[in-house]
């Protein structure tokens, strides 16, 4: 049962319970006065009201509104012909109109029939009135005269309190159905139904804004969800704060806001301080919140609105993992990439049985040109399509969460290699694989690596665990007591791309790992390239205190090797010594 109808049930007993007790006070009124027809008359109305509580109970309304009025205005006509106008009875004929426009659950329009027959029967009484006299002469008519009078009041009294009721609890549904819970602005579905009258009542032009915050579910994790409800609510605040520039603003869902803007209103760079404001309060150490807006130009008026909302999300996506960015705009390229982006999602699970993908690998090599082992590395060969592009594919399958199916499956293909060569007595050489922040939620990563050592009979040692430092940002703890875990049982652990965050020394000092990448940004020409390899050189060394070994990444001249050699790095990869190649091609190169 609907709150609507709990209402109505409520405001129709109370009428007749009301109307009950009335009756019964004119009953004892009557039988006091003697006057026999008039308190039959009443005794049968106390009988009417319980059958009429019997039909509010079954819910029939419209017979009971009916009846009521009917036995209400038979009731005043019978009065003022046994008794006379001087009683009062006909002003609850008016008073009983009134109650028909108070109520908040009249909706039949027919209903109003009623205050019309009770204006006839007050104009006809009151000409019968003047002509006729009544048929029991009664005495002192001031009793009855202050009692009718404070019905009458007590009428309007109730239909006015009942009008208030039902106008507050529509207001307050009208809020629920068009507000969001938490914010209090616009909610996604009449946000929607908004922006399409706003369109289809002006001719002007208009942008849609979507809004983002990068990574917001980590953030919820981070901090907790009490602490995301408040970036949220900030968020709707700022927006509220420049109403005045804003046609309509609302909660899409989410961390997603939408705005819709006048074009000759918006201004790009205070649409850039209201999103730079918000992460800038919320931004710690640990998070760098990064906010942005999908940017969508419309010009068809009657295109849906959920299709615009959409565009500007294509567009946000673009540049939500960009911290350099704010507010992209959308156009014809975006929507290409987020189709293939799509295309790609649903293909996967059958590329993958299909055998679609397979495993790269790149040489770690030493200084003379020794390989020692190789890094595995995807790509994805579709039969139509050629090549595509790990960039293309790896941020959709970590967006969507499928990037840990594909992540095993090369665990797996690596594992499949490493046997082989230990077949073949080149038991000497490893192989590293990635292992992504979000493998540690979606996989057991303990049974995953030793199931796979199990099953095809290798070291562990030749299966190396290669993170990132970001997969320790959250629940670090946790993640470094399973990764000890992994090395007690003869995993080596490498951190990959290190120094290209913010926590690499500091990470340092809490877990213990093998193997220490440097990251290729520090071999890329710079103005300040001394820097570089200075920086290089204390790494190096950090790493020889550490009883640690380093890979540099990004090789590609033999100066940097002579240098490197130098300064006391140990192994390296690039394409100076070769590019990611399939396995036969290694193996055809390296191992014959």
């Amino acid at each position: 049962m609907d709150k609507s109808s709990l209402s109505m049930d409520k405001s129709y007993k109370l009428i007749v319970i009301l109307a009950l007790l009335v009756h019964i006070v004119y009953l004892a009124i009557f039988l006091r006065y003697g006057i026999k027809a008039l308190w039959l008359y009443n005794l049968g109305s106390v009988i009417f009201y319980v059958i009429m509580e019997l039909l509010v109970i079954r819910r029939n309304y419209k017979v009971a509104t009916i009846l009521v009025h009917m036995e209400i205005e038979l009731f005043v006509v019978f009065n003022v012909i046994m008794i006379g106008w001087d009683f009062g009875f006909q002003a609850i004929l008016v008073a009983l109109s009134a109650l028909v426009y108070f109520n908040p659950f009249t909706v039949k329009r027919r209903i109003y029939i009623f205050p019309l027959i009770e204006f006839i029967l007050f104009m006809v009484l009151r000409v019968w009135s003047l002509h006729y006299e009544p048929v029991i002469q009664a005495e002192d008519a001031t009793g009855l005269y202050c009692l009718n009078y404070t019905i009458c009041f007590g009428i309007i009294l109730f239909g006015a309190i009942i009008t208030k009721i039902g106008t507050d609890r529509l207001e307050r549904e009208n809020i629920r159905m068009t507000r969001d819970g938490l914010t209090n602005i616009y909610n996604q579905e009449f946000f929607v139904e908004e922006v399409g009258r706003v369109l289809r009542t002006s001719s002007s032009q208009y942008y849609l804004l979507c809004t983002n915050i990068s990574g917001f579910k980590f953030y919820n994790e981070l901090f907790g969800v009490e602490q995301g409800d408040k970036v949220l609510v900030e968020q709707a605040k700022t927006l509220k704060a420049s109403a005045e520039e804003f046609a309509v603003y609302g909660r899409l869902a989410g961390d997603e806001f939408g705005v819709l803007i006048e074009k000759d209103k918006y201004k790009e760079e205070r649409m850039k301080e209201i999103l730079y404001n918000v992460q800038k309060k919320f931004s710690t150490f640990l998070y760098h919140m990064h906010i942005c807006a999908g940017v969508y130009e419309i010009k068809d008026h009657t295109e849906p609105v959920n299709t615009m909302c959409e565009k500007a999300r294509i567009a946000v996506d673009e540049i939500k993992d960009n911290y350099d960015r704010y507010i992209t705009y959308f156009d014809d390229k975006l929507l290409q990439d987020s189709l293939i982006k799509r295309r790609i999602l649903a293909e996967f699970n059958y590329a993958l049985e299909d055998m679609q993908f397979c495993i790269y690998l790149q040489p770690q090599m030493t200084g003379d040109g020794r390989i020692l082992g190789a890094e595995a590395l995807v790509r994805w060969i579709h039969p139509e399509e050629g090549m595509i592009s790990p960039a293309d594919f790896i941020p959709a399958l970590e967006e969507s969460g499928l990037i840990s199916k594909l992540d095993i499956f090369v665990w797996d293909q690596a594992a499949q290699v490493l046997r082989k060569w230990k077949e073949q007595g080149r038991e000497d050489l490893y192989i590293s694989v990635n292992v992504s922040g979000k493998d540690f939620y979606y996989t057991d990563l303990y049974e995953t690596f030793t199931g796979l050592v199990q099953k095809y009979g290798i070291k562990p040692c030749n299966l190396k665990i290669e993170i990132t430092e970001t997969v320790l940002m959250k629940e670090a703890e946790k993640q470094m007591e399973l990764l000890q875990k992994l090395r007690d049982y003869g995993f080596e652990i490498e951190i990959d791309d290190f120094g290209s965050g913010y926590s690499s020394l500091s990470m340092l000092k809490d877990i213990i790992v093998d193997v220490m990448k440097i990251d290729m940004g520090f071999l890329r020409k710079t103005d300040h390239g001394e820097r570089s390899w200075n920086i290089i050189r204390s790494v190096a060394s950090l790493a020889r205190t550490l009883e640690m070994y380093t890979v540099t990444e990004g090789v590609e001249t033999k100066d940097q090797v002579s240098r490197l050699l130098e300064i006391g790095c140990e192994i390296f990869q690039g394409y100076y010594f070769a590019k990611p190649m399939p396995v036969d091609k290694l193996e055809e190169r390296y191992l014959e």
